[in-house]
């Protein structure tokens, strides 16, 4: 079924209600994109997007298909580094292993891939800097700034390396090296080394040259007689005896120290010492403040009293729909507000709309920014009903937004609980672009399942206890049923998760520890290779939705066997996936069979898979709804 024939999604009004707001279809998505084109020329610029947060990817991968049609979209993904929030997982063509919490990306292999300059990473402070000399166009001090965030993160990984007892092995770049001496550079200190000199230096290169001079030339000669009255002027300040009587006579210099004395010669080259050195740490400092201030907490100028006021008025305001909220927890939220969400107000007007992730939607409303939307990805499920200061955050953000882009359809009865507006949702599918996914396939015909057993391949993460469960023991129980019938089959397991040794335990007391073979973590092309060879691509068992690893599996033509309720998709899209849906170990087990009896898929599974893909999950449309989003939410304040 094409996606015209659903124009009219309906969406879920608050409890209570019976209200639908249509979500775009294919026509009002075309016409979104013109427009797009109306905007950019009446602005004789593009649409300006700021993407803060990046958990998952999703900010990066919505502002890559949007730069693709047009939009002029920058991601800010502060203080986080997860291997799963970076370009290069995502397009580097990975082929090694990575640390997830904090990959070294000098030490793998990226195919010559590069980050590119609109994705910024790394602390805040350093973040802002580069983006507001970015979206300045100053671009001398963007790159340097730039170099920056990258010894920053160097000096991460250098950390890491010595808490471990161990050398990471790689010389660092020339610039690396550059950012790390000018960070330790302080023309202050040097002055006053030169300047200052230690008093035995006074001593040596000072008090005796000065009285060979008393002693070479009469007081009457101008230049001595000025000498020596700046000697008496310090030794006065000093508290110390007078080394000069009135008539300029020394006063008890020893005849053989004076003999033993600096030659004025040497005073004279002390003296020029002092000069080069002063003048070359003074233009040192002004020709590399721009180095300097990546290098300085401080680089980001803001003025603390003002944003203290502003975040007082704020939570005055928010309390009077907030129940049970402890004062300990607002107080939080005014540390938060009036030092860290501030920070972004040096950036915030350069954009036309910011795209808040997760709970990021606060930064830019807790900052007067009114065109600003709020990205759902699994955030509403529990944490906007937590009495805690993320949970605060959350239901806060979205509140308050504009427009909430809803990605995750099992959180609809969260939405209704929260009270959100009708007309202040969009249900959007995940951040995705399908072409590149096509393309790798059509590039690669040769891949192909084996023949001789049917292969299971499951990239979830081994989470089977508390929160973030994957279900990977409901798969883990199935695969045993379907074993206890026909062995034909093989499971390839991913190492990573939490609860790996909860899996392998497991996998020994069902008897199936022949059937399955573990492999490391990897990049996303070895990913995409591993579900085109594989006859099941097995997701996650507990959420009813799709996730990622099953956008990309149906993309590839892959069958994917995962947990999903059917009424709830058939209403987010407009049509439901075709997958092989399994919530207990029994559905597994059917699926599994049901595979091996039909190895070939002459069923065509796969292909309708792809299919839906295209018409219901493209980048278009994902982008279409997005910018007819940020249309509805430029128009409306407009109208204020």
């Amino acid at each position: 079924m094409r996606l015209e024939a659903h124009s009219q999604i309906a969406e879920p009004g608050p409890a209570g209600t019976d209200q639908a707001v249509p979500n775009p279809g294919q026509k009002e998505i075309l016409q979104s994109f013109e427009w797009l084109k109306s905007f950019s020329r009446a602005k004789g610029r593009p649409l300006r997007v700021l993407h803060i947060g990046n958990i998952a990817n999703n900010a990066y991968n919505n502002a890559r298909i949007q730069r693709r049609y047009g939009v002029e979209a920058d991601v800010l993904c502060f203080d986080y580094y997860h291997s799963m929030a970076t370009p290069e997982w995502e397009d580097g063509g990975l082929t090694t292993a990575v640390d997830p919490a904090l990959p070294d990306w000098w030490a793998s292999n990226l195919g010559g891939f590069k980050r590119p300059a609109w994705f910024v990473q790394g602390p805040l402070p350093l973040c802002i800097g580069y983006l507001a000399a970015r979206t300045k166009k100053a671009r001398v001090f963007a790159r340097l700034r730039r170099w920056g965030l990258e010894s920053a993160y160097w000096s991460l990984l250098e950390d890491r390396a010595h808490s471990m007892g161990r050398k990471r092995g790689i010389a660092p770049e020339w610039r690396l090296i550059l950012q790390g001496w000018i960070s330790k550079f302080d023309p202050w200190k040097t002055l006053a080394e030169s300047l200052v000199p230690s008093r035995q230096s006074l001593r040596e290169l000072v008090m005796r040259p000065l009285a060979i001079a008393a002693s070479a030339k009469p007081p009457g000669v101008p230049g001595g007689a000025m000498l020596v009255e700046l000697w008496r002027m310090q030794r006065r300040a000093r508290n110390m005896p007078a080394v000069f009587n009135r008539q300029g006579v020394l006063n008890g210099l020893n005849e053989d120290e004076v003999l033993a004395s600096f030659s004025l010669l040497k005073m004279f080259f002390y003296l020029l010492k002092i000069t080069v050195t002063s003048v070359a740490a003074i233009a040192l400092f002004v020709l590399l403040l721009p180095f300097r201030a990546v290098s300085r907490d401080g680089e980001v100028k803001r003025s603390l009293k003002d944003a203290e006021a502003d975040a007082s008025a704020l939570i005055e305001e928010l309390r009077k729909r907030e129940d049970g909220v402890s004062e300990t927890c607002w107080q939080e939220l005014h540390q938060y507000l009036s030092t860290t969400a501030v920070m972004f107000r040096p950036i915030l007007d350069h954009y036309d709309i910011v795209q808040g992730y997760s709970i990021d939607g606060l930064i830019p409303f807790a900052n007067g920014v009114r065109n600003f939307t709020a990205y759902e990805h699994g955030t509403l499920r529990d944490l906007p009903f937590e009495n805690d200061l993320t949970g605060l955050r959350c239901r806060i953000a979205y509140r308050k937004a504009p427009i909430s882009f809803i990605t995750n359809s099992d959180v609809l009865p969260s939405v209704e609980r929260l009270g959100l507006e009708p007309s202040k949702l969009r249900f959007l599918p995940h951040a995705f672009d399908e072409t590149k996914l096509i393309r790798f396939r059509k590039d690669r015909p040769d891949l192909k399942p084996p023949s001789q057993h049917v292969r299971i391949f499951s990239p979830s993460r081994h989470q089977l206890t508390g929160e973030g469960r994957k279900g990977n023991d409901i798969f883990l129980r199935g695969a045993a049923l379907a074993a206890s019938t026909n062995r034909n089959f093989r499971i390839t397991l991913v190492e990573w998760g939490a609860e790996v040794d909860l899996s392998k335990r497991l996998i020994d007391e069902l008897g199936i520890a022949d059937l399955v073979e573990w492999v490391q973590p990897m990049g996303k092309q070895a990913l995409w290779q591993s579900y085109c060879t594989s006859h099941i691509v097995a997701d996650q068992f507990v959420l009813p939705a799709l996730g990622g690893v099953g956008f990309e599996a149906l993309a590839l033509g892959c069958r994917l066997l995962t947990r999903i309720d059917q009424a709830q998709l058939t209403t987010f899209f407009g049509e439901c996936p075709p997958v092989l849906s399994a919530s207990s170990p029994s559905d597994v087990a059917s699926a599994i069979t049901a595979v091996i009896n039909d190895a070939e898929d002459s069923a065509g599974l796969g292909a309708a898979g792809e299919t839906w893909i295209r018409n219901f999950h493209s980048a278009e449309r994902i982008v279409g709804i997005q910018v007819s989003a940020y249309k509805t939410v430029l128009e409306r304040n407009a109208a204020i």
